[in-house]
């Protein structure tokens, strides 16, 4: 009865070490897959081609006016001097779209430059970078027929939310992206060696307004570094897990391997039979798993793809390599196997359990930094999709208002004070609601001050529109009616009244001070921001315009009412002055993104919690297995549950308080954060040592009691 139990036991861990063996090959795809695309990504925006590594290159900052020129004519003569010096130009410029997305255009002049294994598109045409008469450039999430669309393996660097989009274009396409506010080039020259450098600055000295002190030192872009991080730590975690697997398979067979011996069968023969299926059966499932995988995340074969398929190749083939060296490992451990010790022995070693607690300890050190990290970025993307749901008003937060390039970069400071003063008061007539959170959590702080963070309070700006949806109630308990304030003032929590405090904004005579409690946290419509939420803050209620205190333009002033919003710029003379954003696109776009990101981290958790819930029962089995007749005796001899687990549960639990230290002492983690994710992995623990015990008493226990 025993040795079928052990049988069905050797099944199981075989089966544990198939469900290993897939996460370790989705791992290795996935790593491969993810360091492929942030490399080719940090290469487009970098503008990193191999051709340009070893090149001479100068920055150089051309100015419009100082040569004399216009926009448009500086950029024809920078194509004319590219022509006549067949040397290569390369101009990078950002902005945002209607999305609000960063955009990086670089514009190019070469008659040799060439994207192949560069830049990959689903075209065959090129573009040209010498013709004046191209039309047509390479960009990523373009919807420009005239574009040709980089193509990218995963959608993430095309969303523009984390990473720019990039498109790349012509030198000449760049006279028709200018406006009036743009004054100057900085311009970046490549030639082939220092002498032909040297001669391309005596010509660009004898063309415009430079002088040697002109050119710019510039630090040369290193490659990107492999990006495999905490799937790295994962697939050392599986391996290790794997190889403790095996070797516990093994044990459960050392039975039947000895009576094998005793009946005459050779050692290979021995590991061809025990062994031999369960290797093969290993590298099915790898295969598979790096098949499937693939097959989800990229789905084709192109030049592209042999990026990633290349490095799978070898990681299979060093996988294959290592499930050999393993077999070899058996072997000499199956040759040295005595038949008459293993006949008599009844349970595993108990190095091996002492093994495993000291694996557990590193694999839970390993991963409670990246789970730690996993977890609050979860609870912020939860936090930011529940509170933007409940709080934002598409309706009222959904226009707002700029200023164009023109009115921005050609104004004095006085004229510019005007123009803001003029927003306030469109602000103020179209109801509109202003919010200003720059500083609306602590962390904002933390470059600004050298203070302790807890010492620093919060702060937004914010008007009479946006405060009538809260509830702000004085000293004495009574609520504040915030129309009956007529000048700028600042409400401060209660429970900084005196107390030291370090502010955010500087502190002003003018404004009037008062202390008072909030009913709620105040919500933060730009739903590009970190967190929706801000606990607690000084809240600076702006009724009298201040140029210092309040920019009435951009995300902090949102409208309801866009034709009204239209004809009051109009009237104050502002028509072709300003640019009007509708933001529910914006919105409905980061939303998706947040919900992406949430599913994400939430997917990445699940698998780090499964990965320990298996490895937590293999800990816990081995030590049940090892000590299972004193635990049987125990229980015969009547026990409480206590006395016959006490120290399987100390033995197992203990490790945590070690973790713990590590994590405050080592890995610098803050004790809550460590604490709290010690307590979860311990409350875990207890709830498989509880279900183990209780499948060992029906099985094992009754079985040593009946001498089996």
């Amino acid at each position: 009865m025993v040795y079928l139990y052990n049988i069905y036991l050797g099944v199981f861990m075989k089966k544990l070490s198939y469900i290993f063996t897939a996460i370790l090959g989705l791992l290795i795809t996935l790593t491969i897959y993810s360091e492929f695309n942030q490399t080719y990504y940090f290469n487009i925006q970098n503008f990193y081609n191999e051709k340009y590594v070893d090149m001479q290159v100068i920055d150089v900052i051309l100015s419009a006016a100082d040569n004399n020129m216009n926009m448009s004519q500086l950029i024809d003569s920078l194509q004319e001097f590219a022509e006549e010096n067949d040397t290569e130009i390369h101009i990078g410029r950002g902005k945002n779209d209607d999305l609000n997305r960063q955009v990086i255009d670089h514009f190019i002049y070469s008659s040799t430059f060439d994207v192949d294994n560069f830049i990959y598109t689903d075209e065959d045409s090129k573009v040209s970078f010498s013709d004046k008469a191209e039309d047509r450039y390479y960009a990523l999430n373009s919807d420009d027929s005239n574009a040709i669309k980089i193509k990218v393996l995963d959608d993430y660097y095309s969303t523009g939310v984390l990473h720019s989009l990039q498109s790349y274009r012509p030198l000449y396409q760049l006279k028709n992206l200018t406006d009036d506010g743009d004054i100057e080039l900085h311009v970046s020259f490549y030639e082939e060696d220092l002498n032909a450098m040297n001669a391309l600055k005596e010509s660009l000295m004898n063309k415009y307004s430079l002088t040697n002190e002109s050119f710019l030192e510039v630090d040369r872009v290193k490659p990107a570094e492999r990006a495999t991080g905490t799937n790295l730590q994962l697939i050392i975690i599986l391996v290790v897990v794997n190889i403790i697997l095996m070797t516990s398979y093994i044990n459960k067979k050392l039975k039947e391997i000895s009576i094998r011996k005793m009946n005459g069968n050779k050692n290979h023969q021995i590991m061809k039979r025990v062994i031999g299926g369960y290797i093969s059966r290993e590298i099915i499932v790898f295969s598979l798993a790096v098949i499937i995988t693939y097959a989800v995340l990229v789905g084709e074969i192109s030049p592209m793809s042999y990026n990633i398929i290349k490095p799978i190749c070898i990681t299979s083939i060093i996988f294959i390599i290592g499930l050999i060296s393993v077999m070899g490992i058996l072997y000499i451990y199956i040759r040295y196997i005595s038949s008459l010790i293993s006949l008599k022995k009844s349970s595993v070693n108990m190095k091996l359990v002492f093994f495993n607690l000291v694996v557990k300890i590193t694999l839970m050190a390993i991963i409670i930094s990246p789970m730690i990290s996993q977890v609050n970025k979860g609870i912020i993307s939860s936090e930011n999709l529940y509170n933007h749901l409940k709080y934002y008003d598409k309706e009222n937060y959904r226009y707002t208002v700029s200023g164009t390039s023109k009115t921005s970069f050609n104004s004095s400071l006085e004229e510019s004070i005007k123009i803001s003063e003029d927003y306030f008061k469109v602000l103020e007539e179209e109801k509109g609601v202003y919010t200003d959170f720059d500083y609306s959590n602590k962390e904002n702080a933390v470059f600004s001050f050298e203070d302790e963070i807890e010492n620093i309070v919060p702060h937004i700006t914010v008007n009479k529109e946006y405060l009538r949806d809260y509830e702000i109630r004085n000293e004495q308990g009574e609520i504040i009616d915030v129309d009956s304030i007529s000048n700028n003032t600042l409400f401060i929590p209660e429970k900084y009244k005196d107390k030291e405090y370090i502010r955010m904004i500087i502190q002003d005579k003018s404004i009037e001070e008062v202390y008072v409690t909030f009913e709620r946290p105040f919500y933060n419509p730009d739903i590009i921001a970190p967190r929706a939420l801000s606990e607690d803050p000084s809240v600076l209620l702006v009724t009298d315009f201040a140029p210092e205190l309040v920019q009435p333009m951009y995300e902090y002033a949102r409208y309801g009412d866009v034709e009204s919003l239209e004809t009051t710029l109009k009237e104050m003379g502002y028509e072709n002055k300003y640019r009007i954003t509708d933001n529910s696109g914006i919105y409905d776009y980061y939303m998706k993104i947040y919900a992406k990101t949430f599913s994400k981290t939430v997917g990445i958790i699940l698998l780090y919690v499964f990965i320990m819930l298996v490895f937590l029962y293999q800990s816990v089995y081995l030590h049940l297995e090892e000590i299972k007749k004193e635990i049987s005796v125990k229980y015969l001899l009547g026990h409480r549950f206590w006395s016959r687990y006490s120290g399987l549960v100390i033995f197992n639990l203990s490790p945590h308080i070690i973790l713990l230290l590590s994590a405050v002492g080592i890995l610098k983690i803050p004790f809550n954060e460590a604490a709290l994710f010690v307590a979860v992995f311990m409350a875990i623990e207890i709830i498989f040592l509880v279900y183990l015990i209780k499948k060992f008493e029906k099985n094992a226990v009754s079985m040593v009691l009946k001498g089996e």
